[in-house]
């Protein structure tokens, strides 16, 4: 549910600090206050996910807005050349289904909470928007007016529990327009941990936003460490070969000579037969088949049921053997750093539900702004139940689903002055009858109208006609036929 809302220097609002919404909330004023942008900057965000391209961080001009340019909606009271949104989300207990989905969702990206996993309760983004940066790009082929704001930054925090303590999560993307990836990022250390993902020397070097939220992470690595310890893994995993997955394409992979001579000096060395001199090629299949004694000897003791010990020298000398074969493939290939991209599962929970949110959760029904049309084509609707975003659609859902059943709230009591909400009475009916208990009650008039406007009678005289006009009025039990 979106619990709070703020903006700055957008439209008449210099500075809006955060409104608290409610389940039903009402918004009054006078006119030219303000009630409108608050609404449009809501659409505006919905706009943008649901309509806009992914590498536009908002979406000015869409089916739900016209806004112009930058300069049209920023404020110009103030001297800052930015705009500011900002906007609180909690995650209820009711609001999610059995699958853990979000009841207005149409997404399967989310799932049952695991133990030990967060359960996140609040969602917070902070967005800042800035003058279009110049560019040659820009120059050539946009008007200055046109042009796009830049999200300056963008801030993502997500709070929840973990079993029974809180947890948090942070990730603040700030422009970079000189370096080489397009935005600098600061995050919380546990986050860091996961997006690094155990690469070795690894650090965050950057990353990237889709729409206006926070999308993925560039990691500077030392590639040739990370290769390494793969190779030695495959060689030294003390698994059986079921349980080892990945490392299997690595068992063809043919060794250097480099780290066959060293392997070759550790078996020797333990009274084991080395590789011939003569071995052109030795797989890590093959070296893998030769130490396997020395380091799976657990394994073996549980296969014969009798004990099996290795001293504790050979144990030393496996780790010594391992950093030797590290030091000969270092020789070999020379330390290398290369660039990987990564992304944190708060990131990807957080996107989804924000993105759910605005393009499901926010659905605009109004005001009509279309002229009365003759004719509404029922079979021309994507959605037999959606109304349209300005209720141009409104007729037509209601002549397809008026005799479908619907739940809806009893109409108040006039006379009562009870607190209706607190004593409101729900019942089913068909969408036609539910309809027309609420227009007794704001029209005051009878449902099915004991008289209704009918066309005049085939075959009337000129006359006629000018007496009685174009219409007659006549019983509804009268009027079939005509």
């Amino acid at each position: 549910m979106l619990k709070h809302w703020s903006i700055r220097n957008f439209k008449a609002f210099t500075d809006l600090r955060p409104i608290e919404f409610s389940m039903v909330n009402v918004l009054a004023g006078a006119n030219s206050s303000g009630k409108s942008t608050l609404i449009q900057s809501i659409l505006l965000l919905k706009q943008t996910l649901q309509y806009g391209a992914e590498d536009r961080p908002i979406s000015l001009n869409g089916p739900l807005l016209r806004m112009g340019s930058f300069n049209d909606v920023r404020n110009f009271s103030t001297e800052a050349e930015t705009l500011q949104i900002g906007l609180d989300l909690e995650i209820n207990d009711y609001e999610m289904s059995a699958t853990g989905n979000p009841l207005w969702s149409r997404s399967s990206n989310y799932s049952f909470q695991v133990p030990g996993s967060e359960k996140w309760e609040k969602i917070t983004l902070a967005l800042l928007y800035g003058t279009p940066y110049p560019t040659l790009l820009n120059d050539a082929h946009v008007q200055e007016r046109n042009r796009n704001p830049d999200l300056v930054h963008t801030t993502l925090s997500m709070f929840g529990r973990v079993d029974d303590r809180d947890t948090y999560r942070l990730f603040s993307f700030e422009k970079n327009y000189d370096g080489r990836w397009p935005y600098d990022i600061e995050t919380d250390g546990d986050s860091a941990i996961e997006m690094i993902d155990n690469r070795p020397d690894g650090s965050i070097a950057g990353g990237f936003i889709s729409f206006f939220l926070p999308s993925f992470t560039v990691v500077n690595f030392n590639q040739t460490e990370a290769e390494i310890s793969t190779l030695i893994e495959a060689l030294f995993q003390s698994s059986s070969s079921t349980m080892l997955g990945g490392l299997r394409s690595l068992f063809d992979d043919n060794l250097s000579d480099k780290i066959v001579s060293v392997i070759n000096e550790w078996l020797t060395a333990h009274g084991a037969e080395p590789f011939p001199a003569d071995s052109e090629l030795v797989s890590v299949s093959d070296a893998r088949a030769k130490l396997r004694p020395f380091v799976r000897p657990k394994l073996f003791a549980d296969l014969l049921k009798e004990p099996l010990e290795v001293p504790d020298a050979v144990v030393t000398d496996i780790a010594l053997l391992k950093e030797t074969i590290r030091a000969a493939a270092i020789a070999d290939r020379g330390v290398e750093f290369r660039y990987a991209g990564s992304r944190s599962a708060a990131i990807e929970y957080g996107n989804n539900y924000i993105t759910e949110f605005f393009k499901f959760g926010i659905r605009y029904l109004g005001p009509l702004r279309d002229s009365p049309r003759p004719v509404y084509q029922p079979e021309a609707l994507e959605s037999t139940t959606d109304v349209g975003y300005r209720g141009e659609h409104t007729a037509a859902v209601f002549e397809i689903n008026k005799y479908n059943l619907v739940g809806y709230h009893l109409p108040p009591d006039v006379s009562s002055e009870a607190d209706y909400v607190g004593l409101a009475q729900s019942d089913t009916k068909p969408l036609e009858g539910a309809a027309a208990s609420w227009l007794q009650l704001t029209c005051h008039c009878e449902f099915p109208p004991g008289w209704i406007r009918v066309r005049p009678i085939k075959g009337r005289t000129n006359e006629e006609a000018e007496i009685y006009g174009r219409a007659d009025y006549c019983s509804a039990e009268g009027a079939g036929g005509r």
